[in-house]
Formats: C-alpha cells, structure tokens, sequence
C-alpha cells in the first residue's frame, strides 16, 4: 500500500488506485497520515471537517467514514475484528501503518539522512537526498482539499517544505552546483517575497554563477518590499549576501581621472566618476530675475570669506516664507557664480514642505552619489557610510551644493561636505538654527520685496502698462504682498487679458 498527501490525497494497494469517495472521507485520511501515527481525538477532525459548528450528527458522520476507509485499508480483516491499520485510541483515531507507505514520513526520513550527511561533510550526497526528498513534493499537501488549507497541521506542512527547500540550496550553493538549483530558488524567491533568507540565497546564487546584476536587483527589490510593506530594513541575512557580492565585484578605475579609488576593506575597489562628466545638477534659471542685490551681494561676500578658508565648509541658510523667492535666489546666484565651481553643482530639492513625504536624506545622497559616477551596486547601504563615500567623492573639489526646501537640520547634515573647497546653500522655511549653531552656517533671512523691485518685477513681467497705471501697479504688488510668486501668478491674470486695466484687476482681486 501507498498513501500520498504531498499533493491530492491518493491511496494505491497492489498499483491500483483505490476510490477514497467524498473529500471529508479524503480529509479524515489525510489528517491521520499527518499525524504520524499519533493519536488524533474526534475533536479534531470535527473542527477540521466543519469549523466551530459541527453538526449534531458529527460523530454518526466521521464513525462511518472511519469504517469506509477501514473497508478499503484492510479488506481481509474479518468482520468485527479490531482494525490494526485504524484503531480507535480513546476519544480519537490513528493510522498504523510501515514508515515507508506515507510518502510524508519518508519525505522526513530523506530529509533526515541528509542532515547526516551533512555533518559528515558530504555536501553532495546531502544535496542528492534533499534533492530525492523534494521530489516526493507533487502539489501543495493535501491539495484537492481547498478547505484544509488553513489547517495549522496542513500550514506547518508547506513551511516545512519552505525549509528542506533552504536546505536544499544551501547544500546545492556549497557543492558547486548553484546553476542547477537556481530554478528552484528562483521559484521560492517569488512565492515568498518577504522571506529575507529566501531573497539572500538567491542572490548568493546569481553571484556564484556570475550573475551579479540579477543579484543586486533582488536585494534592490527585496529592500523596497520590506520598507514599503513592513517599515523595516534588511537583516544581518540578506545584507550580508548583498555585501558578499559587493565585495566580489571588482572594477578597474578609470582611465585618465586624477583620483586615485579608495580601498575599502567592505566594498572593494571603489570606482571614481567618470573624467569629463562634471554634475551640472542646477535647475534653469529663473526669468526677469529681479532685486535682492543685498542678499545677491551676502552670498557674494560669503563665497569669497570661504575661499580663504582653509578648515571650514561656507554654509549659508536662505529662509523666508513661502513665495519669497527662496529658491529663485539660491538658483539665481548659483547661476551667476557657477564659473567659481569648476568640479561641478549638484542639487536636490529635498521636498521639506511638500504633502508628501521629504525626502529622506540617505535617498539625497543616492541621487548625489550616481551623479557623481558611483555605481548603484557599489553605493553603501548604511546612510552613515552613504555619506562617508559622499565625502571622500567630493573632497578637494571646487563644488557646489544647492539643497533647496530643506525641512530640517537633520534632514540637511548628511549632506554636508567635509571640504572647505565645497560651498552650501540651504533654502527652508524654517532658520535652522542647528546648522548655524554647530556648523557656522550664515543665515540670510528673505522677506518680501521693496516695493520699487516689486513694481520692477511686474514691469518685466506684464509690460507697458505698469508704466502708464503706476498707482494700480503699485497697489497691484501690494495687493500680493509683494511675494515673487504672488506677482508673478498676477502677472499673468494680467497678461493673459491685455485689454484689462490694471486699476479694474485690482478691484477684481480685492472683491476676491
């Protein structure tokens, strides 16, 4: 006799498949074959055939199952003789029969030889036996019965699988053969997604065969899965796979840069950007820029205070209310004196007030370090070290950093250079007094525009008839507070109606 339960339930005597009848029959066998010859009480097969309601006929129901299934397991047993293959054992039954007729049990017995051989150091026998063991595997256990599924014995069952399978691979990955059992962690990799031991065999697969793309996308992927659905980061597991193939990959340095790569002792040979493609990250400049000499005129003195400075980073802080302009100074200015930072600029808008959320700053320093000709597999997982390598890729050079709508101090120090040839500039809506108190930054508070250079602004930006209305135009710019982007939104109300006087669109804005 043979009973199957690692896929439908099936029941073979002399090679002759045996009609079981109705799936709660097929359940009642099934469960007993899992329980390994143990005991299992009427209890339990009533809450696994109906739940937390049985019917009053539930013991009538699973007795004569019982004596169906005896019928066809014993079928020379003489009438009312007891069953040696189902005996009845207190309040419950269990199924008696030679260890190898249950494929589960000699599933458990390959398994456990394997291990054996393992201990013994037979890396290949262990991977043979685990690879005959999984070979017993046909479906899902007990999978023509869709309503055991949840059953914890049925659920213990398939994680049980989940680990001969990571056995399997490890044995496989350690005997030299990872192209052959790729196939099979490729398969458990996406059946369990989030299972970090599963994503880190993988990877270290790929890398044995030298796919080390692929391995880098899976620990990629799997990162961004365990952030967005469980709000954690990888474990020591799967981060040491990754590190592994860090390691392994080398690159030679490019050819005709002055920078000599660093060692490091985690990610090998680290690779230097690219000669001759300098980050030029600034945004366009903003159109009839107009005022702000004073604060043009800071910035000014504070880049030339730097270039003296042979110990400190020159930071300046821009801050203001929305609309005053923040970002179409610092823009502006760096547009202006980009020829003073021969090395490149590099930007990022770090989205401090937006209503999403900030960007982080380990993200900021990804961005900066690709600019910078870094490799995504080579950049560091731990911020800290993210912005260590951001250091050492900037210093001594003549760059500039523009981080534009910064929530807060801590949002902006990973992003500091550590060279005093580097320049910042910083805009937020707060003052970011830290960065001030710890690290000299300058602030340059932006308030709104006098009213000449707000009037000037929308002479530039609506035309003639600024001059001809010169009283509407100024209550025009008073009207929006003399903000930057409060005029320029009016100034275009007024372009796009020429024919409208100044005087009645600002009657119309104050009816508003």
């Amino acid at each position: 006799m043979r009973i199957q339960v690692l896929g439908p339930v099936c029941v073979w005597r002399d090679g002759t498949r045996l009609d079981l009848g109705s799936p709660q029959r097929r359940a009642i066998l099934a469960l007993l074959a899992v329980s390994r010859g143990q005991q299992l009480p009427f209890s339990g097969l009533a809450d696994a055939l109906w739940g937390e309601r049985p019917p009053a006929s539930a013991s009538n129901v699973i007795q004569t199952h019982i004596k169906h299934l005896r019928r066809l397991l014993e079928p020379g047993r003489p009438p009312r003789a007891p069953s040696a293959v189902l005996p009845r054992l207190g309040d419950g039954y269990a199924l008696r029969v030679p260890y190898g007729v249950i494929d589960l049990l000699r599933f458990r017995a390959l398994v456990a030889a394997a291990e054996t051989a393992r201990r013994d150091g037979g890396q290949e026998r262990a991977a043979a036996l685990l690879a005959d063991a999984l070979g017993l595997w046909q479906q899902p256990p007990l999978a023509d019965l869709p309503f055991l599924a949840a059953n914890l014995m049925v659920v213990a069952l398939a994680g049980e699988r989940r680990g001969v399978v990571a056995q399997y691979g490890e044995a496989m990955i350690a005997a030299g053969k990872s192209p052959s059992v790729l196939p099979v962690l490729e398969e458990a990799a996406a059946a369990q997604p989030l299972d970090e031991g599963a994503q880190a065999r993988l990877i270290r697969a790929y890398e044995a065969v030298g796919r080390r793309d692929q391995a880098v996308a899976v620990y990629r992927r799997s990162r961004r899965l365990l952030v967005d659905e469980l709000g954690v980061d990888p474990g020591p597991e799967l981060s040491e796979a990754y590190v592994s193939v860090l390691r392994r990959r080398t690159r030679p340095p490019t050819p005709g840069h002055g920078h000599v790569p660093d060692q490091d002792a985690t990610t090998g040979p680290v690779p230097v950007s690219v000669a001759g493609a300098l980050p030029a990250q600034l945004p366009a400049d903003v159109p009839d820029f107009s005022g702000r000499d004073t604060e043009l005129s800071a910035l000014d003195r504070l880049l030339a205070g730097a270039e003296g400075s042979l110990t400190a980073v020159a930071v300046s802080v821009v801050s203001g209310t929305a609309g005053v302009g923040k970002t179409a100074l610092a823009v502006h200015w760096a547009h202006r004196t980009r020829h003073r930072f021969p090395d490149g600029q590099l930007y990022v808008n770090l989205r401090g007030y937006d209503p999403d959320h900030p960007i982080p700053p380990g993200d900021a320093l990804t961005r900066f370090l690709s600019v910078l000709g870094v490799p995504g597999d080579l950049i560091p997982l731990d911020v800290d070290d993210r912005a260590s390598r951001y250091r050492t890729e900037i210093a001594d050079r003549r760059m500039l950093v523009v981080l534009d709508n910064a929530l807060s101090e801590e949002q902006v120090r990973p992003l500091l250079p550590g060279s005093p040839s580097c320049t910042v500039v910083v805009t937020s809506r707060d003052n970011l007094a830290g960065l001030v108190a710890l690290h000299g930054a300058r602030r340059i508070g932006l308030g709104p525009l006098p009213l000449p250079d707000a009037v000037a602004l929308l002479r530039s930006l609506i035309g003639a008839r600024v001059e001809t209305e010169p009283g509407p135009a100024a209550a025009l710019a008073e009207q929006c507070v003399r903000l930057p982007l409060a005029l320029r939104v009016a100034a275009e109300l007024a372009v796009a109606r020429p024919s409208l006087r100044l005087a009645d669109l600002v009657t119309e804005l104050a009816d508003q």
